[in-house]
C-alpha cells in the first residue's frame, strides 16, 4: 500500500520552499523500505 507523506521541497536557488504531499510507492521487486527513526 503506497504512503502520502509530507514534505518540504525548494525547487530553486533563492526561492520560496513549499510544503508538499509526495506519494511514496510500494516497493517493486528486489526494493525495500528502510524505516530511519532519528
Amino acid at each position: 500500500m503506497s504512503q502520502v507523506v509530507r514534505g518540504v521541497i525548494s525547487r530553486s536557488k533563492k526561492q520560496p520552499v513549499e510544503l508538499v504531499d509526495i506519494v511514496i510507492p510500494d516497493p517493486g521487486p528486489g526494493e525495500v523500505v528502510v524505516d530511519i527513526i532519528a
